[in-house]
């Protein structure tokens, strides 16, 4: 084979394997929720909702694969486990019991069919009555799509490792036919 071909071969290589990563970075992530993490709430909204980046993907139209829950001081759940998706909405009926600190979890799925899931806290305080929890006090939460670049820059390290081992067998073997 001619030296253009090897030379153009990692080139060509990373071309490829970078169009075939290329769509891995473009897994749903979430804009925001309802509550916001760490928000106090005085007066209860009708639903709790999480906002993606893109459209969720709900195929059966009945919200199979996600979850919206609402956990209570206590550790009970309170949601009702009705999920309506509307686009790139995922929520449920706000339910709340006695003033505290509240998590909202959530599993969603993405247009690329990847899941997405996560938690926020929020207090409980409605007016007039102290609910005696700060959400500051609350363990620290984030969303599940975070490690999504981690794995991503690995893969591609990963990738980038592999081929250069196989320039240096091509340039080994090159070096050992010509002798």
């Amino acid at each position: 084979m001619s030296r253009r071909f090897f030379a153009a071969l990692p080139l060509a290589l990373a071309l490829t394997l970078t169009g075939a990563v290329a769509p891995a970075f473009a897994h749903t992530g979430i804009e925001g929720t309802v509550p916001a993490d760490g928000e106090t709430l005085t007066v209860l909204p009708d639903y709790f909702s999480v906002t993606a980046s893109e459209e969720l993907n709900d195929i059966t139209g009945e919200g199979e694969g996600f979850a919206l829950h609402i956990i209570g001081p206590d550790g009970a759940r309170l949601d009702t486990g009705e999920v309506i998706i509307e686009g790139r909405v995922a929520s449920t009926p706000a339910v709340v019991d006695e003033p505290g600190t509240y998590t909202f979890a959530y599993q969603v799925v993405g247009e690329d069919g990847h899941p997405v899931a996560g938690e926020t806290t929020f207090v409980w305080a409605p007016d007039g009555v102290d609910s005696g929890t700060n959400a500051a006090d609350a363990p620290a939460t984030s969303p599940g799509s975070a490690p999504d670049w981690l794995i991503i820059t690995g893969i591609v390290l990963a990738v980038m490792v592999v081929i250069a081992i196989i320039i240096l067998l091509v340039i080994v073997s090159r070096r050992r036919s010509a002798r």
